[in-house]
Order: structure tokens, then sequence, then C-alpha cells
């Protein structure tokens, strides 16, 4: 995957759900989270995180291999790679880094790092490794 065109990568991640989405995880993501509950507030605050992610980086979605924790522990991480203070009201205007800027790419290449710790992870609790 790291030997993709940028473009290419981010179509490929944009198959990942939101963290946070409910009812949107695979069968084995759903084993791993299963004794995690998530509280309704911290559900919509990951919602609007998302949604803030997305519009500051246009056809990426948010992804981080959570290794046996909640979502609730990317809520600081997510608000760090916005450049947010942690738990702010969140702002009405986030700085967009377009197709090619060096924060979209270091974005890129954080993200694509993430989904094969998620994988490898996943291909160790199938055994097949």
């Amino acid at each position: 995957i790291q030997t993709w065109l940028p473009p290419d990568c981010a179509l490929f991640i944009s198959c990942h759900p939101w963290i946070g989405k409910q009812g949107m995880l695979s069968a084995l993501s759903q084993a791993e989270q299963v004794t995690k509950v998530t509280s309704q507030e911290v559900l919509e605050r990951l919602n609007v995180l998302n949604s803030l992610y997305e519009q500051t980086f246009p056809g990426l979605q948010y992804i981080t291999f959570l290794n046996s924790h909640s979502p609730e522990d990317t809520i600081p991480e997510i608000e760090r790679v916005l450049k947010l203070p942690i738990n702010p009201s969140l702002p009405s205007i986030v700085t967009i880094h377009k197709m090619g800027s060096p924060e979209r790419m270091d974005e890129l290449v954080h993200v694509i790092h993430a989904v094969g710790l998620i994988a490898h992870s996943q291909v160790k609790a199938l055994k097949l490794a």
C-alpha cells in the first residue's frame, strides 16, 4: 500500500468506518471491542471529530490502531492531529489541507501505517501469521 499513489491510498482507506461508528464493525473488530461500552456523549464527540477530520483532510478518514483501547481513548489523539486543545469547544472553521500538501501527505502516511497495524493484528487474531 505504501507504494501506491496518494489518491489510491485515500480510496483504499475510505472503506474503513469512522472511529466510534456503531454497527459498522467487522465481526473480528466487534469481538475485539465487545467489552468496551462507549457513552453516547463520547460517540457524539467522536462523530464531530471525525467530521472535522474529514473537513481538514478531504478524502481521508481518521484511522488508528486501537489495540485494546476504547474509542474514547482516541479523542486526545484526534484532537492532537487536528491541532485542537484537549477537549476544546469545537471550532467552526478548520484549516483544510488539500491534496498534495505536506500536512495531508504526513497524515496519509500515518493512516496507512494504522491500517497495516490493524491488518497485522487481525491476521494474528485469526492465527494466520
